[in-house]
Formats: structure tokens, sequence, C-alpha cells
């Protein structure tokens, strides 16, 4: 609750980000609400039992397999969470290397790649798990799958976007933000990193039936020119990279990214 409320004084907001962060966080009671959806998720949903400070930087990975350390917080919570908090600390090294080195497009793209895997994998794997593992008649009746599937993927985006939104705001900071010491690029990429994470938040609940890559490709072999709303679209970070990646950024007021393409070939 700190970074939109910040009751303790314990947050660290960098010099010339003051007034953006009290217009889009502390005074933004849209945004208060659907945290506040989160929170009693965090709260109260026992869904599984969680790492509790799950991100890249707790994962080991290699041919023969996957380690995952530091597990002291562990708690029962909703799956989501840690699943959201691996995609919101991917977005970090995404939006650094955009920053530092926007030279650097075969980084980007692999880092894109990535966080477009870890969404489509996690959710076809939990899917044939489910398949695999339910029983219980209830829960196997047409629908009941799909649909509490995608509410765990809804929330996974939704705590993507408050880790993003604690790591930039709050006391616990990445390395990915604060090696950064241009204030000229440091600014507009907290900036960018806030809206983004409350993009993720505002649009949990949209359409996600379509496969991310799929929906990745037909975004990035439009030609029309013109302006379209994010909110028709089905996948909520892969619709964020495409319009970050294009610099014409605006988020309106009800949470809607308003994107105006040029030619996109």
């Amino acid at each position: 609750t700190e970074p939109y409320w910040n009751y303790k004084g314990r947050n660290i907001v960098t010099p010339g980000n003051e007034d953006f962060v009290r217009t889009f966080l502390y005074e933004n009671d849209a945004l208060h609400r659907e945290v506040g959806r989160l929170r009693n998720g965090f709260m109260n949903n026992a869904q599984a039992l969680l790492h509790g400070d799950l991100h890249t930087g707790s994962i080991f990975a290699n041919e023969q397999g996957v380690k995952v350390i530091d597990p002291e917080f562990a708690f029962y919570g909703p799956m989501g969470y840690d699943i959201g908090n691996v995609i919101g600390n991917l977005f970090f090294s995404w939006a650094n290397r955009c920053f530092t080195a926007p030279q650097d497009t075969a980084a980007a793209r692999a880092l894109e790649d990535t966080i477009r895997g870890v969404c489509d994998l996690t959710a076809e794997k939990l899917t044939a798990r489910y398949d695999e593992l339910v029983t219980f008649p209830l829960y196997r009746a047409e629908g009941f799958c799909r649909a509490y599937l995608d509410g765990v993927m809804a929330d996974s985006y939704g705590y993507a976007g408050t880790e993003i939104i604690r790591r930039v705001v709050g006391d616990s900071k990445v390395m990915e933000v604060t090696s950064v010491t241009d204030p000229d690029i440091r600014i507009p990429m907290e900036r960018a990193l806030i809206k983004m994470g409350i993009f993720l938040i505002y649009n949990i609940n949209r359409g996600k039936k379509e496969n991310s890559g799929k929906q990745f490709g037909l975004l990035c072999n439009k030609a029309e020119t013109g302006t379209i709303e994010v909110l028709c679209m089905h996948h909520p970070v892969l619709t964020f990279i495409l319009e970050f990646r294009r610099k014409n950024l605006t988020l309106t007021d009800n949470g809607c990214l308003r994107i105006q393409f040029k030619k996109i070939t």
C-alpha cells in the first residue's frame, strides 16, 4: 500500500518525479480501487504455497534444471503473486536496455521474447497440470478451468504491475533502475515503468484467450495508419511493449493506452 499512500514516509522518489508520483499514484482513486482488490486477494486468497519474494535474482536455471533460493517469505496466497513478481522484474532489464542502449534492438527483442515466453508457457503449463491433476467433478465442468486459470493470469499481470511500481517508488530498489545516474535518462525511464505498472493493473481483466505470441505477431504485422486503444487487444503485456517501442505512449484517465500508429512493417 505504501507506493500509493506514503503514510510511513518510507517511499524514495527520484528528485524531479515528485509531482508525477503524486498525480499518478498518490491521488489516483481509480488505481487505488484496483490495488485494493489485489491487496485483498493477497491477504485472503490462500490458493497455493508461494515463495513470497520470487524474482529473477532468486532463480537459477540451466539445461539441467531450475533452482530457487531465499524462501523466507513463503506464505499461502494467490498464485499470480509469484508469477507476477517474475514478470514484473523482467521488465526492469528490458526498460534499462531500451533507455540506456536504445541502439541495441537485438537485446531488447530478446528480452521481449523472454517476457512473452514466460507468459505463454506459464499459461500452457498451468492448463496441462490442471488437466492432469484436477478430478473433482464440479471443477471439471465446461468453462470452469478456463475461467479459473484466466483469473490466475489476470492476477499475475496485476501483481506484475504492483511489483514494478513498488520497486520504482518504494524503499526496495533494483539495480537496473538505481544504476542509471543520469537524470535525463532515469526520470523518463521511471515514469515509463510506473505507467507500465499502472497499465498492467488497470488491464488485468482484459481478454486473455489469445496466445500472446500469436497476438504479438498480429500486432507487428499491422499496416494500417490511425489510432486504436489497447482495450481492444488481448494481451496486456505485449500491447504495452508494442506501444513503448513506438515511443507514442499516452495513458488516458481510465487507464487505456491510445496508440498512434505510423507504418508498421
